[in-house]
């Protein structure tokens, strides 16, 4: 079985619990424990939110630039290219670091590398 991408969920605390915010999370959840193998591991980290980047973000959009590069064959370096060319993170030839960019950015990138996977025919959601 191929890795799989990491999945990030955003959680609340209520109550003293932590509640998923979106009712898709669950779903998501559900489908990514399916997708484990008996036995397999998991590593689970808690970040506390902020308006920049998160460690999970950047995490992700380095998982999907190298299982992208790996199907296309394309360096991990010209597939990091594309990705912030198609999420509007370059201008005037000059491309902005993952680590310096808000959540916002992150996931305009995360959501460019998935639009890659959909042309090339790499699922990656």
């Amino acid at each position: 079985m191929p890795d799989q991408l990491p999945l990030t969920l955003k959680w609340v605390k209520e109550n003293n619990e932590l509640r998923l915010v979106k009712s898709l999370s669950k779903v998501n959840l559900k489908q990514f424990i399916e997708n484990l193998e008996e036995g397999q591991e998991v590593t689970v980290t808690y970040e506390v939110l902020n308006p920049t980047g998160s460690y999970a973000q950047l995490a992700k959009i380095h998982k999907c630039i190298r299982e992208l590069a790996g199907f296309t064959g394309d360096t991990f370096e010209d597939m990091k290219i594309q990705i912030k060319i198609r999420s509007g993170l370059c201008t005037s030839g000059e491309c902005k670091s993952f680590a310096d960019c808000s959540t916002d950015e992150l996931s305009l990138a995360i959501q460019a590398a998935i639009e890659i996977g959909d042309i090339v025919g790499f699922n990656l959601h």
